[in-house]
Parts: structure tokens; sequence; C-alpha cells
């Protein structure tokens, strides 16, 4: 029952990822949301392995260090998911101190897989400390995390919900209870571990153990289907829903429960669009505010003078393109200028994608390929070749 359980959620999780992937998102949204269910798949196949092929974990004791760290991932990728969708800039700063507790938690670990000799031996008490350390440092950074994820959530429903997109209002209610689960999801674990190191002896010791793995696979296979479900409730979930929505929306749409539709009835009248559109391409173009790597829907917004989701209404129905479709024309267009330069030869890529205000090299590169066609360095050796 157990494996069936765990199974049917790798399934789920893994199918949820491949929806993230090709997703309308922001590409830092897609990529944490992408790593949480990356998390969930991979625990659950370590957990499906230890069920059906113990042999091969036996053999590869080290491959336990996976859901540990997994387990300290997910309420930290829920966190940084959550900064997005309030549109609050991530700092460097902070992303690296999110690699403390994970880091803690692989030294910790191979601490005690060579204090144990891969966990073999006879000392229970040294494997408790190990997996008790391990737990506990999962269950401080649910509560951390749960802790400050509500707060952000409550303080953006009271101050600035009208600031809000539909995909982060939308959104934001659906991590408010999956970070529910999560936290039952630990107190469950450190639980039933303790309850394994003082009562192993116990006659009824064996049936507990088997509510606790099934509670466990049950909260997991919950949070997964539900987020499935609420996906498809609320194709806004996953920034699926436009402005003008196709057959296929038009259906999700019927069956939306009357809070999301809510969300979803947000809009502008029609003779504001070309004016507020008009205000954006000034100030965009005037400040080059794109050449700004950190630039969000809310900078901009604030900008402008108008909310969030008035902003993304007006890109939606004026400029038929969503904040990054819009702003990206903007970097590859200067960055088309660069890579023409005779100047600029001896510049590489990445600094071309810095100059032209990307953070990095992978989404200019797939940007770049998507409006051109062609490649930063197709592009510049197909120019240099006219020129000759």
């Amino acid at each position: 029952m157990v494996e069936s359980l765990i199974l049917t959620t790798l399934i789920l999780s893994f199918l949820i990822a491949l929806v993230c992937v090709s997703s309308n998102m922001e590409f830092i949204k897609k990529v944490l949301l992408t790593a949480f269910f990356g998390c969930i798949s991979l625990q659950s196949v370590i957990k499906y392995l230890g069920f059906t092929k113990p042999e091969l974990i036996h053999s590869f004791p080290s491959l336990l260090v996976l859901p540990e760290i997994t387990a300290v991932l997910i309420p930290e990728i829920i966190y940084l998911f959550v900064l997005t969708l309030v549109n609050k800039t991530i700092s460097k700063l902070l992303y690296i101190k999110m690699l403390i507790l994970p880091l803690v938690s692989l030294v910790f670990f191979f601490s005690f897989y060579y204090i144990t000799d891969a966990f073999t031996t006879g000392n229970k008490f040294y494997l408790f400390e190990a997996y008790m350390g391990l737990l506990s440092l999962t269950f401080i950074a649910n509560i951390l995390f749960f802790i400050v994820s509500l707060r952000e959530i409550s303080y953006a429903f009271e101050h600035n919900l009208p600031y809000l997109s539909k995909h982060s209002h939308i959104s934001l209610i659906w991590i408010k209870w999956l970070l529910w689960l999560l936290l039952l999801r630990a107190l469950f674990s450190i639980a039933f571990f303790t309850m394994q190191f003082l009562f192993n002896d116990a006659d009824w010791f064996p049936v507990a153990m088997l509510v606790q793995k099934t509670a466990v696979a049950v909260i997991m296979l919950v949070a997964t289907s539900l987020t499935a479900y609420y996906g498809l409730r609320n194709p806004m979930l996953f920034d699926t829903i436009t402005e003008r929505p196709n057959v296929e929306q038009a259906i999700a749409i019927s069956i939306l429960t009357p809070e999301v539709k809510k969300v979803i009835k947000k809009t502008i009248k029609e003779e504001d669009v070309e004016p507020f559109l008009n205000q954006i391409e000034t100030i965009v173009q005037e400040e080059k505010l794109y050449l700004n790597a950190g630039l969000t829907p809310s900078i901009l917004a604030q900008r402008v003078g108008i909310p969030v989701y008035k902003l993304a209404l007006a890109l939606n129905k004026g400029a038929g393109k969503n904040f990054n479709e819009y702003i990206n024309f903007y970097r590859i267009n200067h960055a088309k200028s660069i890579l023409s330069n005779p100047e600029h030869n001896k510049s590489t890529i990445y600094a071309v994608a810095l100059d032209s205000g990307f953070s990095s090299e992978a989404p200019f590169y797939a940007a770049f390929k998507k409006y051109v066609g062609k490649s930063p360095s197709a592009y510049r050796n197909s120019i240099e070749e006219n020129k000759q």
C-alpha cells in the first residue's frame, strides 16, 4: 500500500514538474516551482527504491542523503517562490544564506556516515543521533520558513493586494495550505522517529511504524494531488490563462472556484489600455529600464504609477506580451546592436548578456533564439560575413 502511494506521488510530481517547465511563468518562478516538484520526485524515487529494491539502498547507503537534503530544500524553495510572488527582489546574499542549512545537513550526514561505517554499526545510539540530527534540521527548516513565508503572505494580502498580479494572488492562496501540509509531515517524521528510539522493542511498534510511513506517504500524495487538482481548477496557478482564452482555457475558467473567478475579473477599461501602454513605453525607453537585471513588474508598475495587475493587462491587451516578453524584446534589440558593433567583437556572449540587462547567460540564449531565430554567436558571425 505504501509503495503504491509513493509511486503515485512520484508520477504526479514528475508530471507537474513538466507542466511547470512548459508554463508561461517568469523564469525564476518557473525554476523554483520546477525545483520544488523535482525535489518531491527525487524523494519519492529513493523512498520507492527503499521499499522495492532495499538491496540497492544497502549497497549504496549514501543515496539516503538525497531525501534528507531535499527535505531541507523544499521549505526554502517555497519561501523564495513566495518572495517572487509578492514582488520582492531576491539578493545574492539571500541565496547564499539559503545554502547554510543544506550544507550543514550534508556535513552532518557524511560525518555520521563515516563514524558509523556507512550506517552498519551495531550501536543504535549513533544511528539515532545521526537521523535525529537530520530530522531536527528538517524540522527547523520547516518551522523557520513556515513562519517567514506565512508572514510574507499575510502582509501581501493586508497591504499589497491591489498590486498583486492574478497569478501571484492565486499562487499565494495555494501555498498557504501547502505550507501547513509540509509542517504536518515534519511533525509526523520527528515524532515517530523519537518513538522508534524509545519503543523499538515494543510489540506494537511495527504497527506504529507502518502507520507513520503510511501517514507521511499520504500527506505527500495529498499535497501533490491537491496541487494537480488545484492547477486544473485554477489554471492561473501555472499562469496558463491569457486575456484572450482559447477553448481549453474557457472550459477551465468555467470550473473555477468563486474566489479565483473574482481574482481573474481584475481588469482595466479598454480606453485605458493605450494610455497605460504609452506611459510604459516612454518610461522604459527613455530611462532604459530594461538594462536593469533586477527589473520586476512591481518596480515598473511603481515607476509608471499603476497597480501591477493593470501593468500586466496593459501589456497583454496593448502589446500582446507578458512582462518578460515585453522587456526581453528591448533587451534583445540592445544585444543585437552590441553584437553588430565591430568595437565589441571581443566581448564575450556572457558580457553582452549582462550589458543587455540579463542576469545570466542561459535566459539570454533562450530569449535571443526566440526573437532572432539563431544563437547570439551565429548572429554575430552572420553580421561579419555580410560585411565581407
